[in-house]
């Protein structure tokens, strides 16, 4: 080993702070163990003799060197192995290390012989122990047999042929007490195998109470206050409400930016949400439902589903394009839509007649075209203004005729219409009122700056002549808005009427 490399070992016994108390951790009272010994005993070199850490004499006389003046270049050159000289010529830590581990394999040397006897002696003690407790053993065995001899040797009562009915008679008692504990044992064993099954049942349901009572407990904690169902009602609501008209790819950023808008708003959520855990269809109408859908053979693919609930929330679906409506184009989208056909609202059919007259008795909505029967009490209206202008007879004289009865009908059943559609518009006005008064109250519930957006987004969807005209608060926020994201400023211009970003940049 020469300098670099015990330095080398040197750099990496100071970077392991552990080393040393690896060291005088090694057991040596016993010596080393034969493994540890046969891979360290290679890396020193012996001599003639045996000795470890001493070069080969004959290696430094080939060298040319005096014995008495041996160097530890010369020596280190022509020696196979670590040696003690040339340890402490790189180091005096290296040489304290060498002698150290040779003092070790010294000690293991020398104790083995001892080690050997002292297993030797403790073989022969637990033999003695062994060979003394089998001699107890026999010679207790050999005192019971004496003892036992005397009571086998005692003769029994000598037994004539009379005895042997009284002897037949104790064996038929005692087989009939032996059948009749064997049955004992058996109706003792049906008795235990069964209780072993009510055991394991009762086990299996106390098991299954306790699962139940863990789920239950868990459920109440999660549901002890109604704020935990907020993030999946609102999820369905906005889902329902801004993404009929979506593709499935705005969908899906739609209901992600919700829920995330949820959790930053620090509403609690479910332990299992709508549109990840379960779909939206089952979270609305329930499992039953999703399970009748499925045997109906419709198509049950994740689209599908949405747009069935979709369909479901048709008065949701047709009442909220014509409110949330900033361009206002569905009313004149309605009337394009209707100028084909129209449609009116009646209530259930009390009869009909021959002309297709209809009388409204009920309150339940029934969508019907009405567009010939409507046409034919024009037609018919026509020919009795036609008929009372050029007619020479009465109109008094023929107020039974039963055109003018057909009239009369139609005439009862428009105001019966008309009044129903009053009381309709009534209502329509007492809930809008109603409304007006919630949202008011609703927008005092709010802080102030968010209470004048919302106050602000109201005034800007109603149409304007010359434009929407923005406050300056409005225009600072849009800009800071559009420099910080524009992707964010373009999905909540879909979402809030916002300037527009050629505007903007004006």
């Amino acid at each position: 080993m020469d300098r670099h490399t015990w330095k080398a070992i040197q750099m990496i016994m100071s970077d392991s702070q552990k080393f040393s108390d690896a060291l005088h951790g090694v057991s040596w009272q016993e010596g080393l163990s034969d493994d540890i010994v046969r891979s360290v005993e290679p890396f020193f070199a012996k001599n003639e003799v045996g000795e470890l850490g001493q070069p080969l004499q004959g290696n430094i006389a080939k060298a040319g060197t005096p014995p008495g003046k041996v160097s530890p270049t010369t020596e280190r050159r022509h020696s196979h192995g670590i040696t003690v000289t040339a340890a402490r010529y790189a180091s005096e830590d290296a040489v304290i290390l060498v002698e150290y581990v040779l003092a070790l394999l010294e000690h293991t040397k020398r104790y083995r012989p001892y080690k050997r006897m002292l297993d030797y002696i403790t073989e022969l003690s637990a033999e003695q122990e062994e060979h003394e407790r089998v001699v107890d053993d026999e010679r207790y065995s050999e005192d019971d047999l004496q003892e036992e001899k005397p009571a086998e040797s005692d003769p029994g009562p000598e037994l004539t042929a009379d005895d042997l009915p009284r002897l037949e008679e104790e064996l038929q008692t005692l087989q009939d007490d032996f059948d009749k504990a064997v049955m004992v044992k058996y109706d003792l064993q049906d008795e235990v195998n069964a209780s072993s099954e009510r055991l394991r049942v009762a086990q299996e349901l106390l098991q299954r109470l306790k699962d139940f009572e863990e789920d239950s407990r868990l459920f109440v904690v999660e549901y002890s206050s109604s704020e935990v169902l907020l993030s999946n009602c609102m999820s369905a609501a906005a889902f329902l409400t801004y993404c009929g008209p979506m593709g499935i790819d705005q969908r899906k950023k739609l209901v992600a930016y919700f829920t995330n808008a949820s959790l930053k708003h620090g509403l609690p959520k479910e332990s299992k949400q709508v549109f990840y855990d379960f779909p939206l269809c089952e979270y609305l109408n329930g499992k039953l439902a999703l399970k009748m859908l499925q045997q109906s053979k419709a198509l049950t693919d994740p689209l599908s589903l949405d747009n069935s609930c979709l369909v479901n929330q048709e008065e949701t679906a047709n009442t909220w394009p014509l409110i949330c409506d900033p361009q206002h184009v569905a009313q004149s989208l309605v009337t394009a839509l209707n100028q084909k056909k129209r449609r009116k609202l009646v209530a259930d059919v009390e009869e009909q007649s021959s002309d297709q007259a209809r009388m409204m008795v009920d309150h339940n909505p029934v969508i019907e075209d009405n567009i010939t029967g409507l046409q034919d009490h024009q037609e018919d209206l026509q020919e009795a203004k036609t008929a009372e202008f050029c007619g020479q007879t009465s109109s008094t004289l023929t107020t039974n005729t039963p055109r003018k009865k057909r009239q009369r009908k139609v005439i009862e059943a428009k105001n019966k219409k008309i009044s129903r559609l009053n009381k309709k518009l009534s209502k329509v006005i007492r809930n809008k009122k109603t409304q007006e008064s919630a949202l008011d109250d609703a927008l005092k519930k709010l802080p102030p700056h968010l209470a004048g957006f919302v106050k602000l987004q109201f005034d800007l969807h109603t149409a304007k002549k010359h434009g929407r005209r923005y406050s300056p608060e409005m225009k600072s926020l849009a800009i800071s808005l559009f420099h910080a994201s524009g992707k964010a400023y373009r999905l909540l211009s879909k979402l809030f009427i916002l300037p527009t970003r050629s505007s903007l940049l004006d």
